[in-house]
């Protein structure tokens, strides 16, 4: 409870790579009950845009967008 996890994902140049990494967290974090996942933005383009639908997904559509202006 309260507790605080880092999930690295890789470099942005390697989508592959990051999608792997990042299904992988999303079971991992969903066996732990986390009820807060905080993730960078990907590409709308390519498998960024897969990513971004999975994350979407996986927040059942509640989404925050944080980026500072």
């Amino acid at each position: 409870a309260g507790a605080l996890a880092v999930a690295p994902l890789g470099v942005a140049s390697d989508l592959a790579t990051t999608a792997r990494r990042l299904f992988a967290a999303l079971r991992q974090l969903d066996d732990a009950g986390v009820e807060v996942i905080v993730c960078g933005a990907f590409p709308r383009a390519g498998l960024g845009l897969a990513l971004r639908d999975r994350l979407w997904r996986a927040a059942g559509g509640t989404v925050s967008d944080i980026t500072a202006e």
